[in-house]
Parts: structure tokens; C-alpha cells; sequence
């Protein structure tokens, strides 16, 4: 008798596909935690792939350590500020990265949770 495969979402939220500007550069240091405008000199720029309350996939040139923390500047459209988060490395690739936010300001969430809502869901 074959056996049956059974997968389950693990995620909290659901992924829904979009892109958005995203900068963002690699915390080697709790202490630079303490020095985020210092960090500046080392973002990138990048763009999602998919978001959600939880977390967001990026794409990069580079491979991360899974559990590494990435601070992310999101540019939401029509919101005039961009938001500050910052994710862990969840897994990477050389095309991209799986990340999960670990700190982001209430209200920013809200946003996102705004934004997100407003976009069909083609899944």
C-alpha cells in the first residue's frame, strides 16, 4: 500500500506575492544593534518576493547564515516613511532568503497588515 504524503503549512500568516523595495544589511554584532546609523554605510537595496505579517522573502546575491539578523528598511507604497524591522534568516540561497521579523513597531505592523489586505490573493 503507498504511503500518503501529507505537508502542513507551518507559516502564521500567508505569503502573498509582491514586490516591494527593501534595503537592508547584516547584523554581525549585537553592538551594532546599538549603532544603527553607523550599519547605513553597509545596505543594500533589494526587493521582495512574497510578504506577510510574519516575514517576507527577498532576493539576494549572497548567501546568509540561517539565524543570522538582517535589519530591513520596507518601503510600503503610499506610505511615506519606510519601515525599520528586523528579521532572522530563517534559510537562504544564492537567489535568496527566507526571513522572519523578529522586532517591528506596532503601528508599521498595522500598516502592513493594512496594505496586505488590500492586495487580491491569488493562491
Amino acid at each position: 500500500m503507498p504511503e500518503a504524503q501529507i505537508s502542513f503549512e507551518r507559516r502564521n500568516h500567508p505569503r502573498i506575492p509582491l514586490k516591494i523595495p527593501v534595503k537592508y544589511w547584516l547584523i554581525n554584532d549585537p553592538k551594532e544593534i546599538e549603532m544603527i546609523s553607523t550599519n547605513k554605510r553597509h545596505e543594500q537595496n533589494t526587493h521582495t518576493i512574497n510578504v506577510s505579517l510574519s516575514g517576507l522573502y527577498i532576493v539576494l546575491d549572497e548567501k546568509l547564515n540561517v539565524g543570522s539578523i538582517i535589519r530591513l528598511d520596507i518601503s510600503i507604497p503610499d506610505y511615506s516613511v519606510s519601515m525599520a524591522a528586523f528579521a532572522e534568516v530563517v534559510w537562504s540561497n544564492k537567489r535568496g532568503g527566507g526571513l522572519r521579523f523578529e522586532a517591528i513597531k506596532e503601528a508599521d505592523q498595522e500598516v502592513l497588515k493594512n496594505f496586505l489586505l488590500q492586495i487580491p490573493n491569488k493562491n
